[in-house]
């Protein structure tokens, strides 16, 4: 993992011009110490599959990686629209309830639009897998100006459209969701 570009160096190559970068930089501050503790796993305790039928560290790792690239792929061909339409009240509300929901200690079944978790990733692919996605993200939300702030670009499986603002607290809210299952996986 030695060559790996390091999720600091990443944030301090982003240039903070807008509120939603400085969000951005925040979920991805509070994230790195998680990824960091993947470079001293080997491979086959990465990969271990402590509980049948529940998720390995590659399997979850794997899972939070892929919300991020299939929501920037989304937002990426979404922004290339000129009819997005503006959040109102009911995006509010739904966003509102999403976090509240994903704050909770409830378990949700993964979407059926989202892909199975691959078990056998290492994490070292992994890891330059989130650098790679994590510097293009920044670079689309660095290129959303303010003007846009209330335009739905993203749409959630389960709530529908949100703004980028939402989004970027979906992806806070999503991963510490998580981290329970993690700090589970970690102690095993």
């Amino acid at each position: 993992l030695g060559k790996t570009t390091t999720f600091t160096a990443l944030l301090q190559s982003i240039h903070m011009s807008n509120k939603l970068l400085l969000r951005y930089n925040k979920y991805c501050t509070k994230t790195i110490a998680d990824l960091e503790s993947l470079r001293s796993l080997s491979d086959e305790m990465f990969q271990k599959q402590h509980i049948a039928d529940q998720w390995n560290l590659s399997q979850l790792f794997d899972h939070l990686l892929s919300i991020e690239k299939l929501s920037l792929m989304y937002m990426l061909r979404k922004s290339q629209a000129t009819d997005l339409k503006t959040a109102g009240f009911k995006t509010w509300l739904y966003s509102f309830l999403l976090r509240q929901n994903l704050r909770s200690t409830k378990k949700f079944r993964l979407p059926a639009a989202l892909p199975q978790p691959i078990a056998n990733k290492t994490a070292a692919e992994l890891l330059t897998e989130f650098t790679e996605i994590r510097a293009k993200m920044a670079d689309f939300i660095g290129k959303w100006d303010d003007s846009k702030k209330k335009l739905l670009i993203f749409k959630h499986p389960r709530v529908g459209m949100l703004t980028l603002g939402q989004t970027l607290k979906f992806f806070a809210d999503h991963w510490f969701h998580h981290q329970p299952q993690l700090k589970e996986l970690l102690q095993e």
